[in-house]
């Protein structure tokens, strides 16, 4: 029975290092080959975002003043580049100008791309990957006017068969690590288990009454010294035993005085226990309904400071995480006015009404959505509304939301309460920033909301402009890039 111990010891142990290399081995080849790739991919990306870029500088000049013959001169030099598949040059209106072939084409031939309008909307480079090939859009622009659009297909064969080329390589340093960890692990693994197998020999012959039983390990390590106090032991017990049996005797003889004492002291442990743990209960019923009066109102005070904390660290970590650049938003079609404007308003009214304050809403458009992350637009507002009604004692809080004379949404909070500074405006935004500091200022607050408002405000595509005079009022008004 021994040996089947420690030859399954043996056998544990190979398991566990063999799984424990297979699960590096994978983990490194998955790790590695991802990474490797990620880098193809960006840099095959890379390089058509390049590509498309240095064809739209070279093309923009040449479409406005309709030289074709220039045009496809670009596209013969960019398409020195043999894993360009295709490059088409658009017009504002969607038609097809100069194909693949470089021809200029004279019929009415469009195109339809969802990625090309997200190109004219957004301005900027839209792709896709493909089965076989990245299709990339760019607007074609000079200052202030967009000309049209180009369309370029960039072939990915050499990246999938360098994805592939990385795999294997991969591959093969896996196994070679694999290889060597377990030439390594069963090395290791033989220095612990043979050391083990012969205490496990020595201990079944001690057991059997063969207490002159010596072991001798020379590894350097616990296991030497464990042998060491094996040898210890086995010299003790046999000191023991002699002792043991000269003993028996005289326990035999008080037995039952033995047993007299041990009844006794357990009487006399189980008394006080039983009496303390009568006492607690007496004392948590004594107790549990007298919360009342002072005691009452210092919950109450407590309800409210565990809110303003709680409030504070929401901030902290919100503007942490704007700092950090580790907030994801959502974007989604927001109706501002109906979604975010007006609950709030319902929420803050409370506050309002405390100070006879009329919130009035203006709507200048007649409709008002935009592409935004709801949670981030709505902490913006959430922010502004509050410190509007909490600077202004006497007045109104007015909410505009219209389009300026460049199209772009708008909204504008009034308020007529203390103003601020010209000299505090340019460090309004700036994190525990605040006008009244120390301990006499009038109002709460770690000055993270302003912050807070700011960095949400960027996050959807949006300019804050600050005017205010003091003891008359302020005026902050957030303009969205988004037009109609």
């Amino acid at each position: 029975m021994i040996d089947k111990i420690y030859i399954s010891i043996t056998k544990k142990y190979i398991v566990v290092s063999i799984i424990g290399l297979l699960a590096m081995v994978i983990t490194f080849t998955v790790v590695n080959t991802n990474n490797q790739n990620n880098n193809l991919r960006n840099q095959y990306l890379q390089n058509a975002k390049t590509l498309i870029s240095i064809l739209e500088v070279a093309t923009a000049e040449n479409l406005h003043a309709k030289r074709y013959d220039q045009i496809k001169q670009s596209i013969n030099y960019v398409k020195k580049d043999k894993l360009i598949h295709e490059i088409l040059i658009i017009d504002i209106n969607r038609k097809i100008i100069v194909d693949g072939t470089n021809k200029i084409i004279d019929s009415n031939k469009l195109i339809y791309n969802p990625l090309l309008e997200i190109a004219f909307r957004d301005r900027d480079i839209i792709w896709e990957q493909t089965k076989d090939y990245l299709i990339l859009f760019k607007p074609i622009e000079l200052p202030n006017m967009l000309l049209g659009a180009i369309s370029l297909s960039y072939s990915i064969d050499e990246l999938r068969s360098a994805e592939l080329s990385v795999l294997i390589d991969n591959i093969k340093i896996g196994i070679i690590i694999f290889i060597i960890g377990f030439i390594f692990a069963f090395i290791f693994i033989r220095k612990i288990t043979d050391p083990i197998k012969e205490l496990t020999k020595a201990t079944k012959e001690v057991s059997d009454g063969n207490y002159d039983r010596q072991i001798s390990i020379n590894t350097k390590d616990e296991l030497e010294t464990l042998a060491e106090s094996f040898n210890i032991m086995v010299n003790e017990v046999r000191i023991s035993r002699d002792k043991m049996l000269n003993a028996l005797n005289k326990a035999e003889a008080s037995d039952k005085l033995k047993t007299e004492f041990l009844a006794q002291i357990s009487h006399e442990i189980r008394t006080p226990v039983n009496a303390i743990v009568n006492f607690t209960s007496l004392l948590k019923n004594e107790f549990e309904f007298q919360l009342k009066g002072e005691a009452k109102e210092s919950f109450e005070i407590i309800e409210q400071s565990s809110d303003r904390l709680i409030r504070t660290i929401d901030l902290i970590l919100n503007v942490a995480e704007i700092q950090k650049g580790t907030f994801q938003p959502e974007f989604t079609r927001v109706k501002l006015l109906e979604e975010v404007i007006q609950p709030l308003i319902k929420q803050f009214q409370i506050l309002a009404n405390r100070k006879s304050l009329p919130v009035i809403v203006e709507m200048e458009t007649e409709s008002f959505i935009l592409n935004l992350d709801k949670y981030s637009i709505t902490q913006v507002f959430s922010n502004l509304i509050d410190n509007a009604i909490k600077y202004t004692d006497k007045g109104e809080i007015r909410i505009t939301l219209g389009k300026d004379i460049n199209g772009k949404y708008f909204t504008r909070i009034t308020d007529t309460g203390i103003g601020i500074s010209e000299e505090f405006i340019p460090f309004l935004f700036e994190p525990f920033m605040q006008e009244y500091k120390g301990y006499s200022r009038r109002f709460d607050g770690v000055g993270l909301g302003l912050a807070l408002v700011k960095g949400f405000s960027e996050i959807n595509n949006a300019n804050i402009k600050v005017e205010s005079t003091k003891e008359v009022g302020t005026i902050i008004s957030i303009i969205f890039d988004e037009t109609s």
